[in-house]
C-alpha cells in the first residue's frame, strides 16, 4: 500500500471562517497542533463551550 499525502487539509466551518491546515512547507514541528489548538482555543473559548456541546456515555462493565 503506497502511502498518500496531502498538501492541504480543509476541515469544517468554524464561526462562518474556513478552517484550513496547509503543509505547503517551511519548518514542521511536532507542536504545530498543540499551537493551533491552543490559538483557537484563545480566540473563540473552545474549552469552555465543547464540554457542553458532548455527551459521554459510560456503560460499566459486569
Amino acid at each position: 500500500m503506497e502511502p498518500v499525502c496531502h498538501n492541504q487539509l480543509i476541515f469544517e466551518s468554524l464561526l462562518s471562517k474556513e478552517v484550513v491546515a496547509d503543509f505547503a512547507g517551511g519548518r514542521i514541528t511536532s507542536d504545530a497542533g498543540g499551537l493551533l489548538l491552543q490559538e483557537l482555543d484563545q480566540r473563540y473559548r473552545l474549552a469552555e463551550t465543547l464540554p457542553s456541546a458532548s455527551t459521554i456515555h459510560v456503560i460499566p462493565i459486569r
